[in-house]
């Protein structure tokens, strides 16, 4: 049962029972999507503060129970993260929310939060990444409901949060220490580029994808540089999955 006083500030901004009734139908699409990859998918309340609903992997791949993260928004922040740390996933969230109601409609369906907590642990443990995206609104222009998985793609130290407008390939990232948030350009790849590293990604090693390609393996070498470079990587399978975060190929 919610409590009267949370449920009347969350009225207060339009959603009604009705509303909860209503986002059960995610469900079922949630389960079924859940049968194509090994990443966790969850609905997440953003006015309640908790999980509105979790596939069953969602954190298990990391040794959690269900009952650890039930409540991720209290118990599991409080009980792992530094006090540093919750300061700032609560100062993301809400600049998350600030950022997603300051545009308009077309956009706020492609803007993504992503928050890497293994880095504001108390004793070093793995913590899940997670990403997320506006699923339901409330009539006021808030998130209420995010659609989010889990994941244990590669990010650098200091890349703690994120917020990335796909539409205008912009991402905004957030330093602890400054207490700043930057924007900066989505790191972008030639059509050369692109088709060098799917193929790197199959394994092929640079003399093969020379071969393939027809180029000599010094052009190819030049080009596996310059894609590193570009998307902050130092291995293959990094650039990899920072080209699929960054929707660069």
């Amino acid at each position: 049962m919610i409590d009267p006083k949370l449920w009347s500030q969350i009225q207060v901004t339009g959603i009604t029972e009705a509303d909860y009734e209503r986002a059960v139908r995610h469900i079922d699409t949630i389960n079924a999507m859940n049968n194509l990859t090994y990443n966790g998918i969850f609905i997440y309340d953003n006015f309640k503060m908790d999980h509105y609903h979790l596939t069953s992997n969602t954190f298990g791949r990391l040794g959690y129970k269900r009952s650890d993260i039930n409540n991720i928004g209290r118990i599991f922040i409080d009980a792992f993260i530094t006090p540093e740390g919750k300061k700032a996933i609560w100062k993301a969230y809400a600049y998350y929310q600030q950022y997603v109601w300051s545009h308009n409609e077309d956009e706020k369906r492609s803007i993504v939060l992503y928050c890497n907590y293994d880095n504001l642990t108390k004793d070093n443990r793995q913590l899940p990444c997670v990403k997320c995206t506006p699923l339901e609104f409330a009539p006021d222009g808030r998130v209420w409901l995010s659609l989010g998985i889990t994941t244990t793609e590669p990010h650098q130290k200091n890349d703690i949060f994120g917020i990335q407008n796909i539409t205008r390939g912009e991402i905004v990232t957030y330093d602890m220490q400054t207490d700043q948030w930057t924007m900066q350009k989505v790191p972008t790849l030639s059509p050369k580029e692109r088709v060098i590293l799917l193929l790197m990604g199959q394994g092929l090693a640079v003399q093969s994808v020379a071969e393939r390609l027809e180029m000599s393996e010094n052009t190819v070498a030049t080009h596996r540089k310059n894609i590193f470079r570009k998307l902050g990587a130092h291995t293959v399978a990094e650039a990899m999955a920072f080209a699929v975060k960054y929707k660069a190929i």
